[in-house]
């Protein structure tokens, strides 16, 4: 068995994807990334269909998967783009069945892969790009669903940290 893994940051209007495989020497292989900008013109029904549709062909074309791991949904003032980002992630849910997903705080992803809980959205692609010198990320959602992998690899011992 493939050991790969599915990152993802989940949002209605841009969600991000990130496929990585570890082989024995431990070294993370970035084997496909990719952003889906959804059109804010249409019902969210469709929305939610089109990034399922999405989900259900990277699962094909590169799974099978040894965990999904996303980003942990949080509580906030913004309760529309909340309810959204659950919306998605049941989705998500749907079209992954049968595979183990695991989720991670926002920090947690942060503070694994740079070091500090708190780092920016660009400290973390700075990070990831120290994994990656040659990808050329289009969103920041690329770049975090790649971290969104490191970090889980990086707790679990799977790969060593990048020098």
């Amino acid at each position: 068995m493939k050991n790969r893994y599915f990152g993802l940051d989940l949002s209605i209007s841009c969600p991000g994807f990130a496929v990585l495989e570890v082989k024995k020497n431990r070294k993370p292989t970035l084997l496909f990334y990719g952003h889906l900008k959804t059109n804010p013109k249409l019902p969210h029904g469709d929305r939610l269909a089109h990034i399922k549709s999405y989900v259900e062909a990277i699962r094909y074309d590169y799974g099978p998967f040894v965990k999904v791991i996303r980003e942990k949904a949080f509580h906030n003032a913004r309760v529309h783009a909340t309810a959204g980002g659950y919306k998605v992630a049941g989705i998500v849910d749907y079209a992954l069945r049968g595979v183990e997903i695991e989720e991670l705080a926002n920090s947690t992803v942060k503070k694994e892969v740079t070091g500090n809980g708190r780092a920016s959205k660009d400290d973390v692609e700075v990070a990831v790009r120290g994994w990656f010198p040659e990808e050329e990320f289009k969103t920041d959602d690329e770049s975090d669903a790649v971290a969104v992998v490191l970090a889980c690899l990086l707790r679990e011992g799977l790969i060593e940290e990048v020098k």
